[in-house]
């Protein structure tokens, strides 16, 4: 079996790197997952730095790596794609999902900062913040009992009025050059798209269906306001070429309404449980993607109808339930890149460092579920009565695996710990370099 160490699979993804930056390579990711103060760049030197005085690596050197332009992010994504194994794909699909995420910026000088809105603002906030808005696209995966987002993908988008040359992308477009770069890694494979109904439209899914040879379908919400159809009659009748649409259906809450009493319940795992789930499904033809879809109607205890729809029509309800509600762990994993992982605590300026830094945290987060892949059983919840462990949890175990491989002093008091702690992290990059 092989070792699957944190260390080890930390050496295995910088194999890429030239044999000076593997040390500052290892020392940036093991200083983002370990670290629970801060994760900026100038907090992770002085953390390191005595580690490299016999080196002859310099501050000015440690800091040229975050600044670089040839940085091989393209290899490390498919290392990380090898290193899953067969768990990249979930019962035959590539499951992939996208979506966009803002964060706030101080100072009008940072590289690809911009005004964009923001649809989380709280009451008594503005609606409109000045930073960067991340387009991330990655894989979902089902990690030890629990569903996992491994970002493997990003993108800054700056809106086209805001640019000077007016020549960027929107996310639309983002989001298809992601894709087809992850299929180009996954010929002749069914892929299926997990997003929220922003993105699940019919720009995106033309935009990747025309380039690649693969299977992609779209999994996504329905709008309420969708327009759709019956599906035509069989029989052509009259002169002219067949109708592509049958009867207009009156509107989204009157079709499920109308499909509610043949509704079928079903034991779905969703949002970390087990859950009884009430609903219908039935096939039509929606106007605005001008092609069959297939919709499927969730109706809460509450009255609350949730729809979702999918292109893939032999997509059972079912899982079409299960991964839509997986998508919500890209979310969660906003929030484990921002505040767990450093990604606002980037105080760099320049564009190169910009999205090097955020490319960082993207790759941190990846490795470390990738290690949880490996690892034989779930790690150790902190909180005992949670039902299932966090991404924090598996920070600590990595932490502690790091830990142990250090140094053999296992009686070691808290305070001795921490003030041996510069001492303990270099003995962890002599490990790993």
């Amino acid at each position: 079996m092989k070792d699957s160490s944190f260390s080890s699979l930390l050496k295995q993804l910088s194999e890429d790197f030239s044999p000076y930056r593997r040390s500052i390579f290892r020392c940036l990711i093991i200083g983002m997952v370990c670290s629970s103060s801060k994760k900026c760049i100038s907090a992770i030197w002085q953390r390191f730095a005595p580690l490299f005085a016999d080196k002859g690596i310099t501050q000015k050197r440690f800091y040229a790596l975050l600044n670089s332009p040839n940085m091989p992010w393209t290899k490390l994504r498919l290392r990380s794609i090898r290193m899953m194994g067969d768990n990249i794909l979930t019962q035959g699909r590539l499951l992939l999902a996208v979506d966009d995420s803002t964060y706030g910026k101080s100072g009008k000088k940072i590289e690809g900062a911009a005004t964009h809105f923001d649809h989380a603002a709280k009451v008594n906030s503005s609606k409109y913040l000045w930073g960067h808005c991340r387009v991330v696209t990655g894989i979902l995966s089902m990690v030890k009992g629990r569903w996992a987002f491994l970002p493997l993908l990003q993108d800054n988008y700056v809106p086209k009025k805001q640019l000077k040359t007016r020549t960027g992308q929107s996310k639309i477009e983002l989001s298809i050059k992601h894709i087809l770069q992850i299929s180009e890694n996954f010929k002749n494979q069914q892929i299926l798209l997990t997003c929220d109904s922003w993105f699940g439209v019919k720009a995106l899914l033309d935009g990747v269906r025309a380039v690649t040879e693969n299977s992609i379908h779209v999994l996504s919400r329905l709008r309420i306001n969708s327009s759709l159809y019956e599906l035509p009659e069989g029989k052509k009748t009259g002169r002219g070429r067949r109708p592509k649409y049958g009867r207009r259906i009156e509107s989204v809450s009157a079709l499920a309404k109308a499909l509610k009493a043949s509704a079928q319940s079903a034991n779905i795992f969703m949002y970390s449980n087990n859950r009884d789930i009430l609903y219908s499904e039935t096939i039509v033809m929606s106007k605005a993607l001008r092609r069959k879809i297939k919709v499927i109607f969730v109706y809460r205890k509450n009255g609350f109808v949730f729809p979702i729809f999918t292109t893939d029509l032999e997509l059972s309800a079912e899982k079409a339930i299960e991964y839509y509600a997986a998508r919500w762990k890209i979310e969660a994993g906003f929030k484990e890149l921002k505040h767990e992982l450093g990604a606002l605590d980037n105080q760099s300026r320049k564009k190169n460092a910009v999205e090097n830094h955020f490319n960082f945290t993207c790759t941190a987060m990846t490795l470390v579920w990738i290690y949880a892949i490996k690892q034989e059983s779930a790690p150790d919840r902190r909180i005992q009565n949670s039902k299932h462990y966090s991404f924090a949890d598996i920070r600590a175990q990595i932490e502690k695996e790091l830990m142990a491989e250090a140094t053999n002093f296992n009686k070691l008091c808290q305070n001795s710990i921490k003030q041996a702690g510069k001492f303990i992290f270099s003995k962890i990059l002599a490990r790993t370099a």
